[in-house]
């Protein structure tokens, strides 16, 4: 940790706290399957709250900086506050190297919900991969662990940078292969959003690879499917 991200994430945990709404944290908790802590604040205020706290960053601090603020933000496990991270990391995006990867691998451990899994994946390791594609075999050994929210997200860190077409069919398959009999409905959805956008770009590759697996659940086929043809669509959600 270091000074700067110390006193700035006291300031700003004092301003989520002054900002949060019992009742609508009520409402919030119940919109999850797993419990949460949450604030109850909408996304336009956490983007208030932070983005003035991610300039001071950009302005006072260097990257260091914002990965300590953000390892604050994740541990105090908060919705709102580790979704910040996204607002952060954004200034920073193009300082990301190879050698975040492993802070980004440790992160993981503090995801406890797909909000705060997703945020970090598609807001933060996603870049990472924008920047150096050949860092996604790093996911690979998540696919498998017992962690559903790492399970998870091997799959989501995916999104963006095959829906740019940066990570071939063959590196996805290498991180799906272990999900596609998998019965958590979180980790079902995160696979099927992957190989749903790699689905856009390589319709062939991902149709033969479906037809090989028996027993996929039906969540990961319907996320896949939402982006198919109308014949593909129809010939396996009729054979599923």
């Amino acid at each position: 940790m270091t000074a700067l991200a110390d006193t700035l994430y006291a300031e700003l945990h004092a301003q989520f706290e002054a900002r949060a709404d019992a009742v609508r944290a009520e409402s919030v908790r119940c919109y999850f399957k797993e419990p949460i802590q949450t604030h109850g604040m909408p996304m336009t205020v956490r983007h208030e709250l932070a983005q003035p706290v991610a300039r001071r960053v950009k302005r006072d601090g260097t990257i260091d900086d914002a990965l300590a603020l953000c390892e604050h933000l994740l541990a105090s496990g908060f919705l709102e506050q580790g979704s910040a991270i996204e607002d952060i990391m954004r200034p920073f995006r193009p300082q990301l190297a190879p050698e975040h990867m492993a802070t980004f691998d440790r992160w993981v451990d503090y995801c406890t919900n797909w909000g705060v899994t997703d945020s970090l994946c598609l807001y933060v390791i996603s870049e990472l991969l924008y920047r150096h594609p050949q860092l996604s075999p790093s996911l690979i050994p998540w696919a498998s662990s017992p962690n559903r929210w790492r399970r998870r997200a091997a799959c989501v860190a995916l999104v963006k940078p095959v829906a740019r077409g940066l990570i071939p069919p063959t590196a996805v398959f290498a991180v799906t292969d272990p999900l596609m009999l998998d019965r958590d409905d979180m980790v079902q959805k995160g696979a099927g959003w992957a190989l749903r956008e790699l689905l856009v770009r390589h319709p062939a590759e991902v149709v033969e690879y479906l037809e090989r697996w028996s027993g996929v659940g039906r969540i990961l086929v319907r996320y896949l499917m939402e982006k198919a043809t109308p014949e593909v669509r129809a010939r396996f959600i009729k054979q599923r």
